[in-house]
């Protein structure tokens, strides 16, 4: 049934990690130089995952979709990056639309809130709304500039409808251990 969340997460990542290098940690700090290359990053796991990705469809910015012919498709990923504070829109918009998995990903300032209680708080504010479609969800969150110098990496978690569960992971995918010199 569709791509599962800790398998979209570690393609992501394995992207992300690719393009690890003086120049993206750079990129990381701008959101309109780093936006492009998370999206590229996605578009490549989505390829790489065995579907067709197509850029701003729905006004989503990535979808993954099987194409079983002209005009014949199912949606698989539905992916949204928000670099701003404000990605409750972006989870309210992904809530209306039906995809296997619904993808959001943005930035945290680990220092000052608990994500966990804040991402639960959010999701039982559009509760509803979250289970009017049953899909997997992956949320991403990688750690917001102003805490550069608090060395968080990425963070994934994975939710049902019901239960949100941090996924697995070594800490690798951080921006602050990327080369500082040239490629």
């Amino acid at each position: 049934m569709g791509i599962q969340p800790e398998e979209f997460w570690k393609a992501y990542k394995a992207e992300l990690m690719g393009i690890a290098s003086a120049e993206a940690k750079q990129a990381y700090r701008s959101d309109f130089e780093w936006t492009p290359l998370a999206i590229g990053s996605a578009k490549r796991a989505i390829a790489k995952l065995g579907l067709k990705p197509q850029s701003e469809y729905f006004r989503l910015d990535l979808i993954g979709y099987e194409s079983h012919g002209i005009h014949n498709w199912t949606l698989r990923v539905a992916f949204e990056h928000e670099n701003r504070d404000h990605w409750t829109d972006e989870l309210c918009k992904l809530c209306h639309v039906v995809a296997d998995l619904r993808v959001l990903t943005s930035y945290w300032d680990f220092r000052t809130q608990d994500l966990d209680l804040y991402l639960k708080g959010c999701l039982n504010k559009v509760e509803s709304q979250v289970r009017r479609y049953p899909s997997k969800w992956l949320f991403v969150f990688g750690p917001r500039c102003r805490s550069f110098e608090a060395k968080y990496p990425f963070v994934a978690y994975e939710y049902n409808g019901t239960e949100l569960c941090q996924l697995p992971d070594d800490g690798a995918l951080n921006p602050f251990n990327w080369p500082t010199g040239g490629k």
